[in-house]
């Protein structure tokens, strides 16, 4: 599985590769969004079938912080596997959904 990391933020990028070191398993490699679409190694959907990532799902109205949702995108399928709940406090929240996907390896 690919985890996407984030090309401005150098906050998310460093925890994410820490719960991703201290939970996650399986097979994976770091890349961007950019990386994915100008770097041939991953036009192999094969090989590189999933990635991982999140996108915005509005703002908290108690404190106007961004909500993320967490997903698994299957790039063969076109289908996003999204986690059922947003969070504004999102490394813990992060670091359960990769828990979870040990048991899908």
């Amino acid at each position: 599985m690919i985890i996407i990391m984030h090309e401005k933020d150098a906050i998310y990028n460093k925890r994410t590769k820490k719960n991703v070191a201290g939970t996650y398993f399986g097979k994976h490699e770091f890349a961007t969004l950019d990386d994915l679409e100008q770097k041939s190694k991953y036009e192999n959907t094969d090989k590189y079938r999933y990635y991982f990532f999140y996108e915005y799902d509005g703002l908290n109205p108690q404190t106007n912080g961004y909500l993320r949702k967490f997903f698994v995108y299957d790039r063969i399928e076109d289908k996003k596997y999204k986690h059922p709940f947003s969070a504004e406090g999102w490394i813990s929240y992060q670091k359960g959904y990769l828990k979870g996907l040990n048991d899908q390896l």
